[in-house]
């Protein structure tokens, strides 16, 4: 399994290169890896992990009330 670190960078590139539609993209690869048959566990927990990170990315950090 990666490092968390490197899921964060997998996370950052997808974004930069896909935009809003990097969850798009990462999905598509979990669904590729869902329908293969063999070795692909690892592979399809990493883009789920991926998923995960983009979308923490793309929220930001949770909205802080001051009062």
């Amino acid at each position: 399994m990666p490092a968390p670190a490197e899921i964060m960078k997998t996370a950052r590139r997808m974004i930069e290169r896909y935009g809003d539609d990097a969850c798009q993209q990462v999905e598509a690869r979990i669904d590729e890896l869902s329908q293969s048959e063999g070795e692909c566990n690892e592979a399809y927990a990493t883009w789920c992990q991926v998923r995960m990170a983009i979308i923490a990315l793309q929220e930001g950090p949770p909205n802080k009330t001051l009062h």
